[in-house]
């Protein structure tokens, strides 16, 4: 099954395969041109997998975003 991953999503493949292969330990995935292919377990339903995927995407690409932000917060309020 292979996933396509839009342009702004790309640079966040690499982690978010980090974190599937932790809960897909079954399932092999790779970062392919055109985004991330999953092959293995077939008692894993392709519609589940590709929700997983795209979570992952965006989750990861929501920490990055607010790392700064969060990082501020922090120094902030251990400061005191």
């Amino acid at each position: 099954m292979i996933i396509s991953v839009e342009g702004v999503l790309k640079s966040y493949a690499d982690i978010a395969i980090g974190r599937l292969k932790y809960l897909y330990p079954t399932v092999h995935f790779s970062l392919i041109p055109d985004g991330i292919e999953a092959t293995g377990d077939p008692g894993v339903s392709s519609e589940k997998l590709s929700r997983e995927i795209h979570y992952a995407l965006y989750r990861e690409k929501i920490y990055a975003e607010t790392l700064s932000m969060r990082c501020s917060l922090i120094e902030e309020l251990t400061r005191r």
